[in-house]
């Protein structure tokens, strides 16, 4: 079992309604697949989930066959955890998008959450270096502490620049590139 690092765009937050319009994955080796399911109607998009992701700007207006997409995404995630910021979301409109081609999603059930992650290692850090404090007072507990968190924050206390282009916001490529970077700094992966 391994890991892949995933990410969707959709045309809005609720998964009864709402679509994938674009999919990102990542394997552990850094080969990068990036799909644009076919929509069945974008008549019920939320326009301010489409402007949030560039879907008018970004969107290449070339659909791909849906089952051919499914196939190549059970190939590739078959007994492997997905890996995501909110792994939960995108997980949900996956199995949905396979479910409607009568297949069954064969990942493993433990969801990776980068956040998650990420905030269990900062507190781990900090605590270590608070037990180096020989004299004098704690400091008081960071921010991190307990939730709620922004990512962006979490990423930043990482020493990750979020704003790099390779990480482009609200684009399925540029989050997945992300939750990689946060999950190898974090396991300790890549230095």
């Amino acid at each position: 079992m391994g890991v892949v690092f995933v990410d969707t765009e959709t045309t809005g937050l609720d998964p009864r309604r709402h679509e994938i319009w674009e999919i990102a994955l990542i394997e552990e080796n850094g080969i990068e697949h990036l799909w644009y399911p076919s929509l069945s109607n974008l008549n019920q998009a939320d326009l301010i989930a489409l402007n949030i992701g560039q879907f008018f700007e970004r969107h290449p207006r070339v659909y791909q066959n849906n089952a051919d997409i499914v196939d190549e995404l059970l190939y590739l995630t078959v007994g492997q955890h997905l890996v995501g910021a909110i792994p939960s979301f995108d997980e949900e409109r996956l199995r949905n998008l396979i479910w409607k081609m009568n297949k069954c999603p064969a990942w493993h059930y433990h969801l990776i959450d980068v956040e998650a992650l990420a905030v269990g290692f900062l507190n781990g850090m900090d605590r270590a270096l608070q037990d180096r404090v020989v004299s004098g007072d704690p400091p008081s507990p960071p921010w991190y502490r307990t939730p709620p968190w922004k990512s962006d924050d979490v990423f930043n206390a990482l020493g990750i620049d979020r704003d790099r282009p390779e990480f482009a916001k609200h684009t399925a490529m540029g989050d997945a590139r992300l939750v990689r970077e946060v999950y190898n700094l974090v396991m300790g992966t890549k230095f």
